[in-house]
Formats: structure tokens, C-alpha cells, sequence
């Protein structure tokens, strides 16, 4: 044993050469400091394989106080934490005070571990506990991005356990650009999937490709595809196709329904360009012109052009009212004539019931003229 009282100064080596064993040294500098240095290399070393938090191999301990490690070289490593064996590892604990880690350099954490969390941020306490990651001040944007989550050869994947509408939530003062060489696929499982704009619009443009909007579900008014808008509802394209705007019902037994409000249904096109109803139904009622509310009428008009109702093969132009006035069927040409043209098979006009009245305004012997070519009258 070994008391020294007071200052105690050693001046020039001291060797300790053989086998020594010490069961146990203390060092107590409460009233001063302890310093070990030289010129060249200075080890502390123990071949003890001890691990515990309270008996460890070698052990730094500052009951009241701090524990600072400093170093002057100007070299990446000045500082090094080193678990050599294969299997060793480096586990820092602290108390409420937490970790601080600052450098004016960049922070680095890297792991060689080829393996599932190979880095693993964990937070296990309570039902408030947060992880944050917070740029304060950079302003990269576009590729560079102030906040970058890349994968070089793998995939990025965000999973949130709680069932919230905003369990996952994204949100910026400018834009969200989804920039994919491949699909981009929104699931929402049971829920739906809600692209919502609180000011501008909501904008789904494919540069140089196509968009398609699929529902595969099958139950009438649960898996359609509703498109509701306050004010307009406007369907553009500028392509120079006669189908540049194409409603389709592909299935056997589909079809399409319009529905208006008392303003009506308007189809114009520009000059030149055609209106065509074209049915490939083999009933007479192929093609409808239904106006089905009381008082209603179906008028057509034309220009300078002429109206044309044509039929293929054997078929008949039928027109029927149910009327019962006078006028319940009337072809009227108020500045020309009416003229009406018949095959061998004749012009057959009969009233069931009533009679078959011709007026003319005209004066003269020719008011009323019938005539018949090659027969009689």
C-alpha cells in the first residue's frame, strides 16, 4: 500500500519490469487533476473480458462530474470508438439529458451489415414519442432536395399503422412531383383514394403516354367512376381523329345514358363537320327521338340543306302520332312545295274513319290538278 498525502512529483522513468498483478487500483483526484501523457503512443490496456455496466475491462467513471475525450489531430478519426472482435459492438446509453451530435462537417452513419435493419432508428416508450427529421435551412429543391430518401437498387417503402385518413400525409407549399419510369399505383383497399386541391386545380397530365381510369369492380353504384364538379365539367381534346372524344359501353348488354336539366342537350360542330346517330339494332326503334313530357315536340330543322331519311334494303320510314286533332301529322313547306315520289308499288293515303280533304289557296282551273303519265285518273 501506497498513501501519498498532499502533492507527490516523480521525476525521470519508472520501470516495472516481470509479471505484475494488481487486484484493484484507485486514483482519487478529488482535490486535483490526474494527467497521463507522452510523447509518443499512450495505451491503457486489460486482457479482462469482463462486460457489465458496473465492472467493465477498463472503465471511465466521473461520479459528479463530465467525461471529455479531446483530441488536436486534424484527421477524420480523431476520435475513434473501436469494437475489434468480429461480433463486438458499441452501446451508448444516456438519461433524459439525451444524444447530442454535432460536427460542421457531415454526419455519416454507414453500416456493412448485408442484412434487414442494417440501420434501425427506434423509439419504444409511449404513445407520444416522435421520430423528426428537420432541415431548417436548406433550400435544394427539384433532384437536389433539401431532404433526399434514396435507394440505389431497392425499393422506398412507408408504412403507417394507424387507421387515420391521415395516417400518411404529405403535404407542401408548392407542388408534389411523382416523376416515375414505371406506373404509379394508389390502393386504398376498402377506403378511396381523395386528390384534393384547396385552391388551384388537380392536374393528371401524361407527357408523352396516356391516362387510364379503371374501376374492375362490378356492383351498380358502388364501383363506378363519378365525376362531379360544382360548375363545369369539361372533356378537351385536340386530336385530329373523328374519334378524338369516344364514350364507349363495350359490354353486350351496356349503354349510355345523357341526362339534362331544362337547358337542355346542344352537340354543334364546327363547318364542314357532321352530326351522325348511327345504330346497329335491327328493331324500328334502332333509333329513338323520344320527347316523353307532356306538351313536348321533337323539331328538326335545316338551313339550305335538305333533310334526308333514308332506308336500306326493304326497310319503311314510319311517321306516327297518337294526335287527335286535324293537324296530328302535318308536312308544312311555308315557302315552297311538297313533293312526294313513289315506286311501282304506288301512294296508298287512307282515313280510317274520316275524310281525305286537299285544299289549295290557289285560284284557277289548276288549284288542284291530279295527273297520271303513262295511266288514268
Amino acid at each position: 500500500t501506497l498513501d501519498v498525502t498532499g502533492n507527490s512529483t516523480l521525476t525521470g522513468d519508472l520501470d516495472v519490469n516481470g509479471l505484475t498483478t494488481l487486484d484493484q487500483v484507485t486514483i482519487d483526484t478529488a482535490d486535483g487533476a490526474f494527467l497521463v501523457s507522452g510523447a509518443n503512443k499512450t495505451t491503457i490496456s486489460s486482457t479482462n473480458t469482463t462486460v457489465s455496466d458496473s465492472v467493465a475491462a477498463v472503465q471511465l467513471t466521473a461520479s459528479a462530474g463530465a467525461i471529455t475525450l479531446n483530441a488536436g489531430v486534424a484527421d477524420a478519426a480523431a476520435v475513434r470508438l473501436y469494437a475489434s472482435n468480429a461480433a463486438g459492438g458499441i452501446d451508448v446509453d444516456a438519461g433524459t439529458g439525451g444524444i447530442d451530435m454535432n460536427t460542421t462537417g457531415s454526419l455519416n452513419l454507414t453500416s456493412t451489415a448485408d442484412g434487414a435493419n442494417a440501420i434501425y432508428l427506434h423509439t419504444n416508450t409511449g404513445t407520444d414519442e416522435t421520430i423528426k427529421i428537420f432541415n431548417e435551412q436548406g433550400t435544394g429543391a427539384d433532384a437536389t432536395g433539401a431532404i433526399q430518401l434514396n435507394s440505389a437498387a431497392g425499393g422506398v417503402y412507408i408504412n403507417a399503422g394507424v387507421n387515420s385518413v391521415n395516417a400518411i400525409r404529405i403535404t407542401s407549399n408548392g407542388g408534389i412531383d411523382a416523376n416515375v419510369a414505371g406506373k404509379i399505383d394508389l390502393n386504398s383497399g376498402s377506403g378511396v383514394v381523395h386528390l384534393q386541391a384547396s385552391a388551384n386545380n388537380v392536374e393528371i397530365d401524361a407527357i408523352s403516354g396516356g391516362v387510364d381510369i379503371i374501376a374492375t369492380g362490378t356492383t351498380a353504384g358502388t364501383h363506378d367512376i363519378d365525376i362531379t364538379a360544382a360548375s363545369a365539367v369539361n372533356i378537351t381534346s385536340t386530336e385530329s381523329d373523328s374519334q378524338a372524344i369516344r364514350l364507349t359501353a363495350s359490354t353486350g348488354a351496356g349503354g349510355i345514358d345523357i341526362d339534362a336539366g331544362t337547358s337542355g342537350i346542344t352537340m354543334n360542330t364546327a363547318s364542314g363537320g357532321d352530326i351522325v346517330l348511327t345504330s346497329l339494332g335491327t328493331g324500328n326503334t334502332a333509333v329513338t327521338l323520344n320527347a316523353t313530357a307532356s306538351g313536348g315536340g321533337v323539331d328538326i330543322n335545316a338551313d339550305s340543306g335538305d333533310i334526308a331519311m333514308n332506308t336500306a334494303n326493304a326497310g319503311n320510314i314510319e311517321i306516327t302520332s297518337t294526335g287527335t286533332g286535324v293537324g296530328a301529322i302535318k308536312l308544312s313547306a311555308t315557302s315552297g312545295g311538297v313533293d312526294i315520289d313513289v315506286g311501282s308499288a304506288g301512294l296508298d293515303v287512307d282515313a280510317s274513319g274520316g275524310s281525305i280533304a286537299l285544299t289549295s289557296d290557289k285560284s284557277g282551273l289548276t288549284a288542284i290538278t291530279m295527273a297520271a303519265n303513262s295511266g288514268g285518273v
